[in-house]
């Protein structure tokens, strides 16, 4: 198809570009080196091309109706939807590594109507892949933002601006109506933070950093992205996520261990209202 085909490229250029990093950068640019990069720009121009074809005549239909996961690398998303498909079952689940393409697949919820499927769609957590996922967001109703709670003290503001980014796309917003902060891993969390839910910790912290973000932004004058996006309006002097314009609730999880009720009971209430 058209998408795996684009997939497929952007993944060859960013291997490309970690490639030539690697390289000595005292090596002339002789024919060799002239070669690799003119894989390179031939990979990126191909990339591009079929970028274009895809938001243009080629583009799918996006029906709107999708539950995406989204989130950095190593979030756990893809475990996360093999438990969602056996509804946490206790079974080992197949080992995954990061991917750079999409996975999409259909679940069955117990107690839903049988005739109807869930599509499902976990997106890549790499940042070169990101435009593309906002180019998709039309076909998202609901959102579950997969946090690694084991390291979310690392990468806070980068989570938080890419939500920020989330909750003003006009694309995302078309459509999605809820969205799922799942602070996932909460059993491998070192033995100081013993006791602590991280869900309270990370909606706390999120807040503080989107509510920092967002000033930013308005402040700022070379926002290139604001043509696709919507302010985000708030009620008081600083963001709350009563202010957002989803729904949103935080869960705690573990999908390796099969600990995803809260993420089910989410999905349920989610996809029936």
């Amino acid at each position: 198809e058209l998408m795996a085909l684009v997939m497929a490229a952007l993944v060859m250029a960013a291997m490309a570009e970690e490639e030539q990093k690697r390289e000595n950068l005292e090596r002339s640019w002789m024919a060799g080196d002239g070669m690799m990069v003119g894989v390179i720009v031939s990979v990126v121009v191909g990339g591009l091309g079929g970028w274009f074809l895809l938001r243009g005549g080629g583009k799918k239909k996006l029906k709107g109706d999708a539950v995406f996961l989204v989130g950095a690398c190593d979030a756990g998303k893809t475990v996360l939807v093999q438990r969602l498909r056996e509804e946490g079952g206790e079974k080992g689940v197949r080992p995954t590594h990061t991917s750079m393409m999409l996975n999409e697949c259909t679940i069955q919820l117990e107690g839903e109507d049988k005739g109807r499927a869930v599509r499902v769609i976990d997106f890549p957590g790499h940042g070169r892949l990101r435009p593309m996922l906002f180019d998709m967001l039309e076909d998202c109703a609901v959102l579950i933002f997969v946090i690694d709670a084991t390291t979310f003290h690392l990468q806070a503001r980068e989570i938080a601006e890419f939500m920020l980014d989330l909750l003003t796309s006009t694309s995302l917003l078309k459509n999605t109506r809820m969205m799922l902060v799942a602070c996932n891993k909460v059993d491998a969390l070192p033995d100081e933070l013993a006791g602590i839910s991280p869900k309270v910790m990370v909606k706390k912290r999120l807040e503080s950093e989107i509510e920092a973000l967002r000033v930013a932004r308005a402040d700022s004058l070379n926002d290139t992205a604001n043509t696709m996006r919507v302010e985000l309006e708030i009620a008081g002097a600083e963001f709350k996520w009563s202010d957002s314009p989803l729904d949103v609730e935080f869960a705690d999880c573990s999908a390796m261990e099969g600990k995803v009720t809260p993420v089910v009971s989410f999905l349920k209430k989610a996809i029936n209202s």
